[in-house]
């Protein structure tokens, strides 16, 4: 027995993690070795998921990897690195990927052969969407360094599924071809070149791939199931049957083929026995026989195949702890206790060390459900049902934070691959979008709008669910920004903007022609909508929110139209871009300052601009730092903008001019804030869309489109697509269901 230093539990010489907090416990590699060696340990699947089209998975985690990947990353790993990779870990659920890569970078750099080192940075840059940096300053540092292709098949596998991620399908394959050419025995990566081609839409050579494992490792198990697997997909059911029946039949103790089986069979159990009938080995017939009742829920049924035709079958400890479930499920307890006794847990591997958590969570002992599953995860770091039952104890404390994040980091496939299936399990993930998808799934940003919904081109989502917005429309039918839009006005006698002021629902249906006026830094306030019309001079405009009653304000080219109670802020252009106020009725037009403001925004009764606020009212004056500030974004009592002084880097700063703090390196051309978000057009990198929390963390790109016009409007963000002729675009504010808006 060893004792966790950061919690005081005691656990069994091979642990690989604390079985209370999770951390790391520094094992000798020889003591993890010898105990891979003893189980069969295996890797996770991915499930159907969201944006791949999984050939390797099902419905739930399935298990098709051979015990050696794991073995090979706990060797060599001395407790100094053990204890950096930790704190990476950490960093990473902390949303942290600043000090997780500076940490990790540490580890490379005192311990250059440290290969999971490069592996985690790896992933933690594609988790960011820094592809280039996952390659240039992991993969390819890691090859550069070290020519351990051979023995090290996890980051040429994990690189490999980057390719896939990417596109670069037949890259991937390439990858994966290389490495089952060295390594006929390495399941995973004839899986991955079939995932790669099945990608491509190439069926025909996915299958083959499949086929080339089943014939190379004939007396493993695993290569029926990813076979079968395919073949249930492709409406081959038949085939998947009987490949199901040889991987039993080799190992009646697994997981996967009775997952896949639950694909096929779901809701027709007694077809399953039908078939199960005709089968020679009648040990797996008698096997299948127990499984369609027990999974249908008929447990009175299934303990009388396991008593007539299994009990004498000790080897099977699988049916025997399934039989146990079953008899806790009909009221016996006491016999349930009786059968469970004469497992042996020793021999239990990570699946079954699972089955054995959710018998006792049957029964009512959460203690030791949480102890196996914790054990599941010594054997295996990727096995998410441990995770599960964890999270269904535990909830999302710090120990299932810190087993989700390893079993992300700790792992073969595509990053984006295992994000689908942890979130499909509603499992805690790493990762500032996976924040963000919890905020759109509890509906947490319904009503959002965002603070710099106004700088960045007035689109604004009131109570009725409508979007206001600035637009013309082109010939192909799609809707475009009016900003360099000119046409002769025979009202005006001169070449003006021309457009049009329009609304729309949020998904772009209902849209409503209101004026043909230009219209720039639009305010939705009551029953009012206020605009600069760039068709007049940029004068300010005000009309109804149906179109009626369309009232000129001023006479001033004004910029940066804040409406606030009763009051309209604006630069005014025409007088050097000074700070000028007027009443939403057209009176009270007041210079407010001498100062010119090159942005600004307003919060309560103050006008934020440059670097300085002033009251409405005109009083109060302040300078709040001395930095060129850009892109003003006031949120609560910070202000958010991008530093001139600092080649327009993402900065912060109190309202009261304290705490001004750097967010990122990034140099920033629009910026915009909702909830705990700054979402921005990263001018570091090509305009990219990229998000980042408002204490600095998680910096993360969301997209690969120029961005330009950042709007927010719950859980959307909308922009214009300098990618695609500035046409209108929008995307979940988590990255996903990106689409142009027609």
């Amino acid at each position: 027995m060893k004792t966790c230093p950061f919690c005081g539990k005691q656990w069994q010489d091979y642990a690989n993690f604390c079985t209370a907090c999770g951390s790391s416990m520094n094992q000798p590699a020889e003591a993890a070795l010898e105990h891979f060696a003893a189980h069969d340990t295996y890797g996770s699947k991915p499930d159907s998921g969201v944006k791949f089209k999984i050939i390797i998975g099902a419905l739930a985690a399935i298990v098709l990897i051979t015990g050696g990947i794991w073995g090979w990353l706990n060797y060599g790993t001395g407790a100094r690195a053990q204890k950096q990779l930790d704190l990476a870990v950490q960093y990473l659920c902390e949303n942290d990927y600043a000090n997780a890569v500076q940490t990790l970078n540490a580890v490379i750099k005192s311990e250059p052969d440290e290969a999971i080192a490069y592996l985690f940075l790896a992933r933690i840059y594609t988790l960011q969407g820094n592809y280039d940096n996952a390659r240039q300053e992991a993969y390819d540092k890691w090859w550069s360094k070290n020519n351990k292709i051979d023995e090290n098949h996890l980051l040429q596998l994990s690189q490999a599924g980057l390719d896939i991620e990417q596109g670069k399908f037949d890259e991937a394959g390439n990858s994966y071809l290389q490495i089952f050419s060295r390594n006929p025995d390495c399941l995973e990566a004839y899986q991955g070149a079939a995932l790669a081609y099945q990608q491509k839409g190439d069926n025909a050579t996915a299958e083959s791939m499949l086929q080339r494992a089943f014939h190379e490792n004939s007396a493993a198990y695993q290569p029926y199931n990813a076979l079968a697997l395919f073949l249930k997909q492709n409406n081959r059911a038949d085939e998947a049957f009987d490949n199901l029946t040889n991987s039993l039949g080799r190992e009646c103790n697994q997981q996967e083929a009775y997952l896949i089986l639950n694909d096929i069979y779901q809701g027709r159990w007694p077809e399953l026995r039908a078939k199960a009938s005709s089968i020679t080995n009648k040990q797996t017939a008698s096997q299948l026989e127990f499984y369609s009742y027990y999974a249908g829920a008929d447990y009175a049924q299934a303990l009388t195949v396991y008593r007539d035709k299994l009990a004498n079958h000790k080897e099977n400890r699988k049916a025997m702890i399934l039989a146990a479930t079953a008899m806790v499920k009909t009221g016996d307890k006491a016999g349930a206790n009786t059968l469970v006794r004469q497992v042996d847990i020793k021999k239990l591997n990570e699946w079954l060390l699972i089955d054995l958590a959710g018998y006792y969570m049957e029964a009512g002992d959460r203690e030791k459900a949480g102890e196996y599953a914790r054990q599941a995860l010594q054997a295996n770091p990727t096995v998410l049902d441990a995770i599960a039952i964890l999270q269904s104890i535990n909830g999302d404390d710090a120990s299932v934070k810190i087993y989700s994040a390893w079993a992300l980091l700790y792992n073969w496939k595509p990053v984006n691959m295992v994000k689908e299936e942890m979130k499909s399990r509603n499992l805690p993930l790493p990762g500032i979008t996976n924040s963000l998808t919890a905020a759109i799934n509890s509906g947490k940003c319904k009503d959002w709008a965002g603070h710099g919904n106004i700088a960045n081109g007035a689109v604004i989502m009131p109570e009725g669910g409508w979007i206001y917005g600035s637009i013309h429309s082109g010939d192909d039918g799609y809707i475009y920004s009016v900003r360099t839009i000119t046409g002769y006005s025979a009202q005006y006698g001169k070449d003006i903007e021309l457009g049009e002021l329009y609304k729309m629902r949020p998904d772009g249906s209902e849209r409503v022609r209101l004026s043909a006026d230009s219209s720039h830094f639009i305010n939705v306030a009551g029953d009012w909508i206020y605009y600069a019309n760039g068709g007049d001079e940029y004068k300010i405009y005000k009309m109804r929110t149906d179109g009626s009653a369309r009232t000129r304000l001023n006479n001033d080219r004004s910029e940066y139209v804040n409406v606030s109670g009763d009051w309209i802020s604006y630069r005014n252009k025409g007088d050097g871009s000074r700070l000028y106020k007027i009443r939403t009725d057209g009176s009270g037009r007041t210079r407010l300052c001498d100062d010119c403001a090159y942005c600004l925004d307003v919060a309560g009764d103050w006008v934020f601009f440059n670097n300085k606020k002033i009251r409405i009212d005109g009083s109060g004056m302040t300078k709040l730092t001395d930095d060129v500030s850009t892109c003003i974004n006031v949120a609560g009592d910070w202000i958010f903008y991008g530093n001139g002084s600092d080649n327009s880097r993402l900065y912060k700063v109190r309202t009261d001019g304290s705490g001004r703090t750097k967010l990122s390196d990034a140099w920033v051309s629009s910026i915009n804030v909702a909830g705990d978000w700054v979402f921005f057009s990263n001018g570091s990198d090509k305009g990219k869309l990229y998000v980042i929390t408002t204490d600095g963390k998680g910096e993360t790109k969301l997209n690969d489109d120029k961005t330009k016009d950042i709007i927010i409007a719950g859980e959307w963000i909308y922009y214009h697509n300098g990618s695609d002729n500035d046409r209108l675009y929008k995307i979940k504010l988590d990255g996903s269901d990106r689409q142009p808006v027609q």
